[in-house]
């Protein structure tokens, strides 16, 4: 699957569908729940979100090719706010505030980033530990996040079929991302299934142009609407 929504994992166990049915069957208004784990609530079904927040981390953006492509493509649509945290931050001088703020307004929080040694780039972990503070984001008065939506859009340099207890990388990459799971289930948020692009070093031109529509329709889709064009 190109580009899919929580494909990623062991060929041998996981039955890939055919192109774009993942995304054209998430079609729905209705907010279905399946649990992952204790007291964990992950969307089975797409939801709608008046307004994303990407929060874009990659320290090398200009060697990027892949996630370089998707935050061109979605640069500038209406209901999308882009927060490129190297940009801002790279001496790693995080303005807790301002990113404070932009949480509280966004209703869905999707991290963009690569997969570096099983994780993410080291100023998301900063991020994390910064502005997802305690009366903010948890403990006593720390409901700001309360019902928002978070997810991972990641790419990774080995294949689906190395994420799995009989590839190279052992475990799947939804097994790899129960961190962030579990950060979303301790602010109150709800984790949404993430946005995977595998062997992304080694895509063709067309396999790349496939991923970055289907993470534009996917976010679209979010908003309530379609991709016409």
């Amino acid at each position: 699957m190109q580009g899919g929504i929580g494909t990623a994992g062991c060929s041998r166990s996981i039955k890939v569908l055919p192109q774009g049915i993942a995304i054209a069957a998430l079609k729905t208004d209705h907010t279905k729940k399946r649990t992952t784990g204790p007291g964990t609530e992950v969307s089975a079904v797409i939801r709608h979100y008046s307004s994303i927040l990407i929060i874009f981390v990659h320290p090398y953006p200009h060697r990027s090719i892949v996630n370089r492509r998707l935050i061109d493509e979605i640069a500038g649509m209406d209901g999308i706010q882009i927060n490129d945290l190297y940009e801002h931050y790279p001496d790693f001088h995080i303005d807790i505030s301002r990113e404070q703020e932009l949480l509280k307004q966004a209703d869905l929080v999707i991290l963009q980033h690569p997969i570096y040694w099983y994780s993410a780039p080291a100023l998301l972990k900063q991020w994390q530990d910064q502005v997802l503070e305690y009366g903010f984001a948890y403990g006593s008065g720390g409901t700001s996040l309360h019902g928002k939506g978070l997810q991972n859009a990641i790419t990774t340099g080995h294949s689906q079929q190395a994420y799995c207890p009989q590839g190279e990388d052992l475990y799947t990459v939804r097994e790899m991302l129960r961190p962030f799971e579990q950060t979303a289930y301790h602010c109150g948020m709800e984790y949404q299934q993430p946005f995977v692009i595998h062997s992304a070093h080694k895509l063709s031109d067309d396999a790349l142009d496939e991923h970055v529509a289907n993470y534009r329709r996917l976010l679209l889709q979010y908003l309530g609407g379609d991709d016409h064009g």
